[in-house]
């Protein structure tokens, strides 16, 4: 298992909650390093501290650029990190909007009513713009690889990739800002593409409200679970990862269900039951 992530309040901003799915690869070196570097670095920078003091938006995008590029040259100092890399889908809960920081094919949903809002955008070589920044950086696409080699486009690490005098794999995120709506914002889903390699973003959420609204759960870390036993059941072959954040809306106040509760108890013991047919028929 090579991610790691991170849900925590900021330190010195308890009203900002920062949440986090690393995706490594290689080795667990690079996504160790980021989970547990991040936050202090974004907390002790200086563009930190700018943003605290008028709370713009344009000035979190800064700060979270910094704190992506100077990870990435830290890491180039740590023999541990070896030729690992790491994707990252960082989200930051504000008390008046949502912001994602992604670099690579890891990936963040939202739902606000029953509207599915991407919040990230899959940096894959073949996009079209990736493949022409990589182009003109000196490098190659081969078999929706850059260089022949590797399957994401930004990240940390992969260093062997950023040789030239411009990178071939970027370490620069991309934004989203999603303005809060607390009376409709229902959930966000952060997970690695072990879980979009079988859900589609719809696919996903309509499953979660599943389990929450109609089946009763109210433990969110049990949500999170079935999710992953559902992405192995649907056949992925990667790593899975996932966090779940269950937002403040009205709909999603009440934890009642209209069929009765269960949660994913009852799913469990359902799908006991039926194994344990299947092997008495056997």
């Amino acid at each position: 298992m090579e991610d790691t992530h991170i849900a925590t309040n900021m330190p010195n901003a308890d009203d900002h909650t920062l949440f986090a799915v690393f995706d490594g690869h290689g080795g667990v070196g690079a996504a160790n390093f980021v989970a547990a570097h991040f936050t202090k670095q974004l907390a002790e920078s200086r563009e930190w501290d700018e943003y605290l003091a008028t709370r713009s938006e344009p000035l979190l995008r800064q700060a979270f650029t910094q704190c992506f590029i100077e990870l990435d040259n830290q890491m180039r100092l740590d023999e541990t990190i070896a030729e690992s890399g790491c994707t990252a889908t960082v989200v930051m809960i504000t008390p008046t909007f949502i912001i994602c920081a992604n670099a690579g094919d890891s990936r963040a949903v939202m739902s606000q009513g029953r509207t599915v809002i991407e919040l990230s955008r899959d940096h894959k070589p073949e996009n079209p713009e990736e493949k022409q920044r990589i182009e003109q950086n000196g490098g190659h696409v081969q078999n929706n690889r850059v260089n022949g080699m590797l399957a994401v486009s930004r990240g940390f690490g992969d260093f062997e990739l950023k040789l030239y005098g411009q990178p071939l794999v970027s370490v620069l995120p991309e934004f989203v800002t999603h303005i809060r709506d607390y009376h409709q914002d229902e959930m966000i889903i952060i997970a690695c593409d072990g879980l979009w390699d079988v859900f589609s973003n719809e696919e996903a959420i309509k499953e979660v409200r599943q389990i929450i609204w109609n089946e009763g759960e109210t433990d969110i870390t049990l949500v999170a679970e079935e999710m992953l036993d559902l992405s192995l059941e649907k056949g992925s072959k990667d790593n899975v990862s996932a966090i779940i954040i269950k937002l403040s809306s009205s709909s999603s106040s009440s934890s009642s269900s209209s069929l009765g509760g269960g949660g994913v108890a009852l799913r469990r013991e359902t799908r006991e039951r039926i194994i344990k047919q299947r092997n008495e028929i056997k």
